[in-house]
């Protein structure tokens, strides 16, 4: 194994680390959302923010590296390497690698769906609450005008 190869092994094992960490922070926010307990979530956002920030860090330090060595600095100058230079141990790395992003990845969207769902929740009651308006989409129809009536008042009779 060359140099070059034994430092890609190092610095793909840090990123495998961060990627499970923050995949461990992402699953911890699904089951804040599935709990309904957004008031917890804010230091899970904050860590993840941390870990995202240091996953940038990470691969920006690991495309500097192939750039040097004469390959692009990016996820396919990765792949060029290793079609050019065959390591296992990396190889292997690398793939764990692209497999805990992509778990990352689909937890993440799904934590968006569950967000939508809670954010569409929370407008049909705030709707229920101002009188059934649930989006200012439906407040006013293609005219300009308001699509829901104004609540009647009666007449004043004096």
């Amino acid at each position: 194994m060359t140099t070059l190869d034994s430092q890609l092994l190092e610095y793909l094992a840090e990123e495998n680390r961060a990627v499970g960490a923050l995949l461990g922070l992402i699953r911890e926010e699904q089951e804040l959302l599935v709990q309904s307990r957004v008031q917890d979530m804010q230091p899970v956002i904050q860590h993840k923010a941390e870990h995202v920030a240091q996953l940038a860090r990470l691969a920006a330090r690991r495309h500097a590296l192939l750039d040097a060595h004469g390959c692009a600095a990016s996820e396919t100058g990765m792949q060029q390497w290793l079609e050019r230079h065959p390591q296992p141990q990396v190889d292997e790395a690398w793939r764990n690698l692209l497999g805990q992003v992509r778990s990352a990845k689909e937890v993440n969207r799904t934590n968006g769906l569950l967000i939508h769902t809670q954010l569409n929740r929370n407008r049909a009651a705030l709707g229920v609450l101002s009188g059934g308006v649930t989006s200012l989409d439906n407040l006013y129809g293609p005219n300009g005008q308001t699509s829901h009536p104004a609540p009647s008042l009666g007449h004043v009779v004096g």
